[in-house]
C-alpha cells in the first residue's frame, strides 16, 4: 500500500492547469470529492502502480482509502518537477479495506508519502497505533 498525508483543505493555485479547485482534507465533503481531489499531482514513481491501494491520513488518522489501477502523468505546472497522478477508484463502506482501515491512528502522520508494508497495514487495523 501507499500512504499519503493530506493537510487541510485549501484553494488550488494551479486550478487552471490542474483542474481542481481544491486539494487537502474537507471532512464536509464526499468521498468522492476528496479522492478526485487528492488523487492526482504527487510526486510519485511508477512503481506505486505495484502497490494496489493507498491510504489517505489527516490529523493522525486514515480518512480515505482507494485502489491504485495505474499512475500517469500529471499535468505539467509552471516551476514544478514531474508529478503523478493515481488512476482508480475510492473505497466505500463494505468495502473490507475502507472497513479496517478507515478511523484508524497512522503511525505515518508526519510524513508526506511513503510506501507501507503488509505488516504496518496489520498493525493498523489491529489498532496498534491508537
Amino acid at each position: 500500500m501507499y500512504h499519503i498525508t493530506l493537510d487541510d483543505q485549501q484553494p488550488d493555485t494551479h486550478q487552471d492547469v490542474v483542474g481542481r479547485a481544491n486539494y487537502g482534507w474537507n471532512p464536509d465533503a464526499s468521498l468522492e470529492e476528496m479522492w478526485e481531489d487528492n488523487r492526482q499531482i504527487w510526486r510519485m514513481a511508477r512503481k506505486v502502480e505495484a502497490e494496489g491501494y493507498v491510504i489517505f491520513a489527516h490529523d493522525g488518522k486514515i480518512v480515505m482509502v482507494g485502489t491504485i489501477d495505474r499512475v500517469v502523468d500529471a499535468p505539467k505546472i509552471p516551476g514544478k518537477g514531474p508529478k503523478r497522478s493515481i488512476e482508480g477508484k475510492v473505497l466505500r463502506p463494505g468495502d473490507l479495506y475502507h472497513d479496517v482501515l478507515v478511523g484508524k491512528t497512522t503511525p505515518f502522520a508526519g510524513q508526506s508519502h511513503r510506501y507501507v508494508t503488509s505488516e504496518d497495514v496489520l498493525r493498523i487495523a489491529a489498532g496498534m497505533f491508537e
